[in-house]
């Protein structure tokens, strides 16, 4: 019961079992038993390469074993490999903590394709690569601009990944894959982004250097359908922007004034400044965005003009209408000449 237990016989040595299995088994049992042995060790090796080199693409390690100038998609955060060879030149920095940047090429059909894998290694970790941007799909070395881009910084964000979105959607509730998409946002956001985009492609010193493959571009650097839809819109929004300018410089906008220790606003018409007889009416205008939201201010209106303007709006297809604020019709339905009234503040247009 309480004694001690009984003492074990060590196993017998790998090399003496080894022996024993040889001696009693058949020449079909030995050949299996040889296979199985092969075969473990081959796994056991390749599961150690495995996890080196799995350690080597989490610690940043992208260049081969073999020194082949193969980078590891993995390292980065996406999927493929890069040939480092096929990458543009780099000119060398000009100061000790500059990164070295690409030569600018001409922005037309004929300029470098690159892949997500490619831009993933641009995003400022290693200061031997330049500092590359993408917007809707178009490249630009920001070397120069480190101090806006370089990891740390406000706009590290938009180098190494198309994050176009994130200039006019600061949410970010999208997945990064999704925050290149812009066709879906409201006009004045898309307007923004879009308008960024020219900022780059007219900055003096941002070097334009290809294009991404992906949503924007195919591997031959042609317009995506999906673009062609971006440049769509573009053109569309930019016209109903010159046809608001024509109608604010027609009818000024009202003039405002808000007090924060009054729950209500005022909206009035001035004829020293409006046309004369004018009152206060909203003006809707411009198309209508993926959001069902229509572009609208409040607008000074000569009331003998109202009739034949909302006759002039329907003719023009309605691109533009006139809503009157309940607040600001008198009692019964009828308009006076009225050219002043409140509206309660975080009021919505009607």
């Amino acid at each position: 019961g309480g004694g001690r237990p009984a003492r074990r016989s060590p196993p017998a040595p790998l090399g003496r079992r080894l022996r024993l299995v040889l001696m009693l088994a058949t020449p079909r049992c030995l050949l299996l038993a040889w296979s199985a042995l092969v075969c473990g060790f081959a796994l056991a090796l390749l599961g150690g390469l495995g996890a080196v080199r799995g350690q080597e693409q989490e610690e940043g390690v992208c260049d081969s074993a073999t020194g082949s100038g193969v980078a590891c998609g993995a390292a980065v955060g996406v999927q493929g490999t890069v040939d480092l060879s096929k990458l543009p030149e780099v000119e060398a920095p000009e100061a000790p903590d500059d990164f070295p940047r690409y030569r600018e090429v001409p922005r037309q059909k004929g300029a470098r394709v690159w892949s997500i894998a490619e831009l993933a290694l641009h995003k400022g970790v290693d200061k031997q690569r330049p500092l590359v941007l993408c917007m809707l799909g178009e490249l630009f070395d920001v070397g120069n601009g480190a101090k806006f881009y370089a990891p740390g910084h406000g706009y590290s964000l938009f180098v190494g990944q198309d994050f176009s979105r994130g200039f006019a959607d600061t949410a970010l509730q999208l997945e990064p894959a999704e925050m290149s998409r812009i066709e879906d946002m409201p006009a004045e956001d898309f307007q923004g982004v879009v308008g960024w985009r020219s900022f780059y492609r007219e900055h003096n010193t941002y070097r334009f250097v290809g294009y991404l493959r992906g949503r924007y571009f195919d591997a031959d650097g042609e317009p995506t359908d999906e673009l062609k839809r971006v440049e769509e819109m573009q053109e569309v929004y930019a016209a109903a922007e010159i046809f608001k300018t024509e109608l604010k410089d027609r009818w000024r906008a009202c003039n405002s004034r808000h007090s924060h220790d009054k729950p209500n606003f005022e909206i009035w018409c001035d004829d020293s400044y409006h046309r004369k007889g004018s009152v206060p009416v909203h003006l809707y205008a411009g198309e209508t965005d993926s959001s069902g939201k229509q572009d609208g201010w409040c607008a000074c209106i000569p009331i003998h003009e109202r009739q034949a303007a909302v006759g002039e709006a329907k003719q023009g297809g309605n691109r533009w209408r006139l809503v009157d604020y309940p607040e600001c019709m008198p009692s019964g339905g009828q308009r006076k000449q009225e050219q002043r009234c409140e509206r309660p503040k975080g009021s919505k247009p009607p």
